[in-house]
């Protein structure tokens, strides 16, 4: 433990295997940009590789496993990327929820006229901050600006969020949900932790794990029972028990549980 993270070492992991081993209810939430895919300059680019594809579905393809894709990517896109397994797939911080051979569902009904207060507002901030872009999902809007400068946007973040909170303040069911090098505006009414919880309701499983990398994945750590693992991936301040360094360890991580 360095600095109060406890990265996992040869003692966690053996921990996390020997219970992996040892249980036959196991379910298994895992984000997906920056943890299962690296972060990538464009979020189109992050498509799955061959070596994520391998474990994914050799994990799949257990039949004590229940493994959820837990994402703010939208529904078509995980799809396309999950088609090849019997996966469960959570998409937009927990507003779709689709269960293997299921059609996509949504228990929360909003309305979305308020879209239209804020998209000029983002596009206004698109503008000035060369590099940032809109990306409208179903129920939320999100601003990226992971390709503009820095400089800009210091200058310019503070700005956006006034202006929004401006308009949220008398929308009492919206929030600004702040990621890594995104803004996005969407319902209270739903994220990764209740989407995580309405799945452990159903059934209890003897295996509970965990895994993200952003601060949109400390609602799902805060709904994971106290014994369960949960992995952070990075340094920075979190709920989880445990760090992995680098996202290319949760391979290794995966590869030592399936051996």
């Amino acid at each position: 433990m360095k600095n109060g993270v406890r990265y996992i070492d040869q003692e966690v992991l053996k921990c996390i295997r020997d219970q992996y081993v040892a249980t036959n209810s196991r379910i298994i939430f895992i984000d997906y940009d920056g943890t299962l895919i690296p972060f990538t300059k464009f979020p189109d680019q992050a498509v799955m590789n061959k070596k994520a594809e391998k474990i994914i579905t050799q994990l799949a393809e257990d039949l004590r496993n229940k493994v959820v894709i837990i994402s703010g990517r939208d529904r078509h896109f995980l799809q396309h990327q999950f088609s090849m397994a019997n996966i469960t797939l959570i998409a937009e911080h927990g507003f779709f929820i689709k269960e293997p051979h299921k059609e996509w569902i949504t228990n929360i009904f909003l309305g979305l006229d308020w879209k239209d207060r804020v998209a000029p507002v983002l596009k206004k901030f698109v503008d000035r901050c060369s590099g940032s872009f809109i990306e409208e999902k179903e129920a939320s809007l999100a601003w990226h600006f992971r390709n503009a400068d820095d400089g800009t946007i210091r200058l310019q973040i503070n700005k956006l969020r006034n202006e929004l909170q401006k308009i949220i303040k008398n929308e009492s069911q919206l929030e600004i949900l702040e990621g890594k090098k995104v803004l996005e505006i969407k319902s209270v009414l739903y994220d990764k932790g209740s989407a995580a919880a309405e799945l452990l309701a159903v059934q209890h499983y003897m295996f509970t794990m965990a895994i993200g990398d952003d601060i949109t994945d400390e609602d799902l750590f805060k709904a994971m029972p106290k014994d369960a693992f949960t992995i952070k991936v990075g340094n920075s301040s979190t709920l989880a028990r445990y760090h992995l360094k680098r996202q290319e360890q949760l391979y290794q991580l995966f590869q030592e549980l399936l051996n």
